[in-house]
């Protein structure tokens, strides 16, 4: 996920107060396809159980956020990617937690360069 380029008016009902270019995996779970815009609450007071968005090392990540004894678990959405566990006072950089996100164009959809493997 980086930082789109584009300016773009984000929908009010989001709740977004910005967004960020998707690049990873995409994911058919969520939904989710290489580059959709991923719309974003700034805030690093997140809920249980909500998707959010976290800096680690020079990525950022779309992870779930898991209340566990003593600290934090956050699950990748890219499942082949391993869970992350936070002990004590140790916590990831919380970028914010997802709105939502705007799918591109459908006609891009067709044999673009990073499919589901």
């Amino acid at each position: 996920m980086t930082y789109g380029t584009k300016e773009m008016e984000l929908p009010h009902f989001l709740g977004a107060d910005f967004a960020m270019t998707y690049t990873g995996r995409t994911l058919p779970s969520l939904g989710l396809m290489f580059g959709d815009v991923v719309c974003i609450q700034a805030t690093s007071d997140v809920t249980y159980k909500s998707l959010v968005v976290i800096r680690e090392q020079e990525e950022n990540l779309l992870c779930k956020l898991f209340d566990v004894e003593g600290g934090i678990s956050l699950v990748p959405a890219d499942p082949y990617c391993p869970p992350r566990f936070y002990l004590g006072e140790k916590r990831p950089v919380i970028i914010g937690q997802v709105t939502g996100w705007i799918h591109r164009e459908p006609t891009a959809l067709k044999g673009g360069s990073n499919e589901t493997e």
